[in-house]
C-alpha cells in the first residue's frame, strides 16, 4: 500500500488550514477525503504505469472497486 506520504500530507494540510471559527466538519472532512482519494488514485495509477490491476493491488482494493472510483472521479483511462 502507498498511504505513507500522502496520509502525512493530508494531515499536515489539516493542521495548517487557514479556516477560522467553527468548522463545518461534515463538508470540510468530505472535501478533504475526496481530494485525498483522488491523489491516491492518481499516484497509484502513475506508479502502476496505468495498469489498473497493479494499482488496485497497491491500494489494497479490488480492481472492480478501483474502476468504480476512477469513473466516479473522472479519472478512468
Amino acid at each position: 500500500m502507498i498511504l505513507g506520504n500522502q496520509t502525512h500530507e493530508c494531515l499536515r494540510r489539516l493542521k495548517v488550514s487557514n479556516r477560522t471559527g467553527p468548522l463545518d466538519a461534515g463538508s470540510y472532512l468530505k472535501d478533504e477525503l475526496v481530494q485525498f482519494e483522488q491523489e491516491m488514485l492518481h499516484e497509484a495509477m502513475t506508479r502502476a504505469d496505468g495498469v489498473q490491476t497493479r494499482a488496485a493491488h497497491m491500494l489494497g482494493i479490488s480492481p472492480q472497486l478501483l474502476r468504480y472510483k476512477l469513473k466516479k472521479h473522472g479519472i478512468l483511462q
